[in-house]
């Protein structure tokens, strides 16, 4: 069984951690969670760029695009509290998922980490890996 979930900003829900749990109660044993999320970009240069660009064009563009400018600089606001992938796939583990793969896309803007599910959910130890695609 597959369990996909987008985890919920500060802004909806503020334990990430109790959504990670729900996840890891429905996914059958042998089973994948699979949670895709913004996150941190990893390279320094490549990060100032683009939180010059999440954080203060977008909310603008959205303004003036869209008409709504809250929308646009909310988003930018929840990333700034909420984990990088390698803070998330520490978590997954932690909670109880077995192994974490985390695959960071688009140079670690979008972030997938897919958590098996043991028989035994408190097994944790699996290492996981991070790749780059």
């Amino acid at each position: 069984m597959l369990c996909g979930a987008l985890l919920a900003r500060s802004c909806n829900v503020p334990d990430w951690r109790a959504v990670l749990r729900g996840m890891l109660r429905v996914v059958k044993p042998g089973g994948e969670g699979v949670s895709l999320e913004l996150s941190h970009p990893p390279s320094p240069l490549f990060r100032w760029f683009y939180l010059l660009y999440f954080q203060r064009i977008l909310p603008v563009m959205g303004k003036v695009f869209a008409g709504q400018y809250q929308q646009y600089r909310w988003l930018p606001q929840s990333l700034e509290d909420f984990p990088n992938a390698k803070e998330l796939q520490q978590a997954m583990q932690e909670i109880g998922f077995a192994r974490v793969d985390c695959y960071l896309l688009n140079g670690g803007i979008a972030a997938v980490h897919i958590g098996i599910k043991n028989d035994s959910a408190k097994e944790s130890g699996g290492n996981g890996r991070q790749n780059d695609r």
